[in-house]
């Protein structure tokens, strides 16, 4: 019987163990189950996100195609608008050039012009001189004037005396 009791005792041991390992054992299993749900749950979190990705994906690129026409368009236009403003640069150096020739003959029209305002002035100078004179002329013609009034005034005075003595006579 000592030998019964020793493998009953033995198997109670063994039981225990068993039992531990199963405890353990599930609990691993609770865990394992539970990290599984939640890489589980994570995956799909992950397919969700893929799909929103590749969904702004293909919206990014339609945005990007729609971008590189408008890009396609501008440069055209940029290109177009180089070559109107290389045409207007051609343009305005052809009439820069005329206007340096214009600027170039205004500044001999007013070198001409300065010469003939000088001329002028010296012509105003002497025509001043010339008016100047002549108002000293005009004042002694106008003392000569006077001095024949009065002598005229005196010959009309010596010719009525003489008349009335040749009347008188």
């Amino acid at each position: 019987m000592a030998d019964l009791e020793e493998r009953v005792t033995s198997l109670e041991t063994r039981v225990d163990q068993l039992a531990t390992q199963t405890a353990h054992a599930t609990e691993t299993g609770l865990t394992a189950a539970r990290e599984a749900l939640t890489a589980r749950e994570a995956h799909q979190q992950n397919i969700e996100l893929l799909n929103a990705l590749r969904q702004t994906q293909l919206e990014q690129g339609q945005t990007l195609d729609e971008h590189t026409r408008t890009l396609d368009e501008h440069t055209r236009t940029l290109a177009e608008h180089t070559r109107i403003l290389d045409e207007h640069s051609h343009i305005l150096t052809a009439h820069s050039g005329r206007l340096d020739s214009h600027d170039a003959r205004l500044d001999s029209i007013d070198a001409r012009l300065d010469s003939i305002d000088a001329r002028l002035d010296s012509i105003d100078a002497r025509l001043d001189s010339i008016d100047a004179r002549l108002d000293s002329i005009d004042a002694r013609l106008d003392s000569i004037d006077d001095k024949l009034g009065a002598l005229m005034l005196g010959m009309h005075t010596v010719e009525s005396l003489l008349r009335r003595l040749a009347s008188e006579n």
